[in-house]
């Protein structure tokens, strides 16, 4: 069984340079634009990774970040929230949440590659210690 890592994104401005740096990257995406949307996309599917925007309509990212880790399915799922340098009270609730990295937006796109790349590598090595599958990456 091949394996390709995939990134559950939600963060409607950085969608889209986002999923580029992650296809660039090998893995797959699945996109969504709303609190409720990544919600809903959890009930059915555990992701390799997550990505945030704090500020999510419906649901903030910090609020999911808080349910996802209540979740046994999806607790070691690393999760990086987008937070907006500029919110000092969103940069605290982040720092808090548990999450596995929290990122100052604007940011740059060759620092968030190199962090994408570091958290799969590190899933990718996991899976392979488990023995549970084969890799696909252009890493």
């Amino acid at each position: 069984m091949l394996f390709t890592p995939e990134v559950l994104v939600a963060s409607p401005r950085e969608s889209q340079s986002l999923e580029h740096v992650i296809k660039g990257l090998g893995f797959t995406t699945q996109s969504e634009s709303t609190g409720s949307g990544v919600l809903a996309h959890l009930r059915g599917n555990t992701p390799d990774l997550i990505i945030l925007n704090a500020l999510l309509p419906e649901i903030t990212g910090t609020s999911i970040a808080y349910r996802v880790k209540k979740v046994k399915r999806l607790a070691e799922v690393p999760i990086i929230l987008l937070v907006d340098a500029h919110n000092a009270k969103l940069r605290a609730e982040a720092e808090l949440s548990g999450v596995k990295q929290v990122i100052l937006t604007p940011f740059q796109f060759g620092h968030m590659r190199g962090i994408l790349s570091n958290l799969l590598a590190h899933k990718m090595a996991l899976r392979a210690e488990e023995g549970q599958a084969d890799f696909v990456s252009n890493t």
